[in-house]
């Protein structure tokens, strides 16, 4: 189970989510370009997904650095 207790974890988490969908997005609009079939849809859609949370994991990692919280600090 993934347990995000400091603002270091959700951030490196989150950027590590956000990079792994980036390059997601980029494989499966990619495939989707060159050959059309509905897998790739669905690649797409979770890599989307997948990037999304990463970003919120990066977005909620800074907002508690910000709210006083050290880096390795847990709430």
């Amino acid at each position: 189970m993934l347990v995000l207790r400091s603002a270091l974890d959700r951030l490196l988490y989150g950027l590590f989510f956000f990079v792994l969908g980036c390059v997601g997005l980029g494989f499966s609009g990619n495939l989707l370009a060159t050959d059309y079939d509905p897998l790739w849809w669905v690649l797409l859609g979770i890599t989307a997904l997948m990037t999304l949370a990463g970003l919120v994991f990066v977005l909620d990692g800074v907002r508690m650095r910000l709210a006083g919280y050290r880096w390795t600090e847990e709430p």
